[in-house]
C-alpha cells in the first residue's frame, strides 16, 4: 500500500522497534510515507529504521496520554517465527504449517502491512475490531 503524500504529516510512534516485529513495522510505515519515531526499552540499533529513535519506557495509559498519544492499535498475530522461536516451540514448525491453509508461517511483513493500513486514514471508521492474521487457521475451525 502506498500512503498518499498527505500522510507524510502523520507521525507513527512504534514501540519495540529496536528489532524484530517492531523494526519491521517502523520500516514499513516509513516506506509508506509516515514520519516514524522508533522507540524501545533497548538502545537504538546502529541502522535504526524509520528516521528517529527514542529510548522510551512508557507502559501505563496515563503515561501515553501525557506524551499526547490518543490512538493506539494492538495486534495479536499467531504462528510467526521470531528469535528463539524454533528452540522453544512446543509443536514442530512442519506440523504447524500442515495446519495452516496458506501453507506457511507468517512473516513480520504480513503483520506490518496491516499496521500500516490501521495507521492510515483508510481505517478511520474501524474501531474495536479483532483482525485475525493467522493464514486461515480460524477459518478451518
Amino acid at each position: 500500500m502506498t500512503v498518499p503524500r498527505a500522510y507524510a504529516a502523520r507521525v507513527a510512534i512504534v514501540t519495540g522497534a529496536a528489532g524484530g516485529q517492531g523494526a519491521e513495522h517502523a520500516r514499513r510505515l516509513a516506506a509508506d510515507g509516515f514520519q516514524v519515531v522508533a522507540t524501545d526499552l533497548l538502545d537504538a540499533p546502529p541502522n535504526s529504521p524509520g528516521g528517529g529513535f527514542c529510548h522510551l519506557d512508557v507502559i501505563s495509559e496515563k503515561q501515553w496520554s501525557d506524551v499526547g498519544v490518543s490512538r493506539r492499535c494492538g495486534l495479536r498475530p499467531t504462528y510467526r517465527p521470531s528469535p528463539g522461536w524454533a528452540a522453544n516451540a512446543v509443536i514442530p514448525a512442519d506440523q504447524l504449517v500442515a495446519d495452516i491453509p496458506l501453507g506457511r508461517l507468517g512473516v513480520p511483513a504480513d503483520i506490518s502491512a496491516l499496521v500500516s493500513f490501521l495507521a492510515s486514514e483508510a481505517s478511520s471508521y474501524i474501531t474495536g475490531a479483532d483482525i485475525v492474521i493467522d493464514g486461515g487457521i480460524r477459518a478451518r475451525i
